[in-house]
């Protein structure tokens, strides 16, 4: 079983593991590097702090996706949306109806390299004109 299957196989471990503080001076050292690696690139303490705070959040909210645990309306079989298209329509939920066919399919790569495109367009932004 690969890692991908590992993971949903348990998807609570993820939460054990993401989720728990940082007590050790290992995981201090590497917010540490995080944190300077951010204030070089012009940050400063602050904003570094949000910075690293915010691609840290898309990393774990990934990762727990992944692992199942998180909000989508596709299921294990990836097509759950569709059985409940007559429902949403009725609902008036028109920005769902029209997006059902990518709520129902989830392509964590596609996914991932969107997100993270997006996280570091903006971090260059906010350096770019100074916040």
């Amino acid at each position: 079983m690969g890692q991908e299957g590992q993971g949903a196989a348990e998807p609570q471990v993820a939460v054990l593991l993401l989720t728990r503080p940082i007590r050790t001076m290992t995981g201090l050292t590497l917010t540490d590097d995080a944190l300077g690696v951010l204030r070089t690139a012009g940050f400063g303490p602050d904003e570094a702090v949000f910075a690293f705070r915010s691609v840290f959040a898309f990393l774990v909210g990934t990762v727990l996706r992944e692992a199942s645990i998180g909000p989508t309306f596709a299921d294990r079989n990836l097509g759950g949306i569709h059985e409940r298209i007559g429902e949403i329509d009725a609902a008036g939920l028109h920005n769902v109806m029209e997006s059902a066919e990518a709520l129902s399919i989830v392509d964590h790569d596609q996914e991932f390299e969107f997100g993270l495109d997006v996280l570091v367009r903006g971090l260059e932004r906010r350096l770019a004109t100074g916040g």
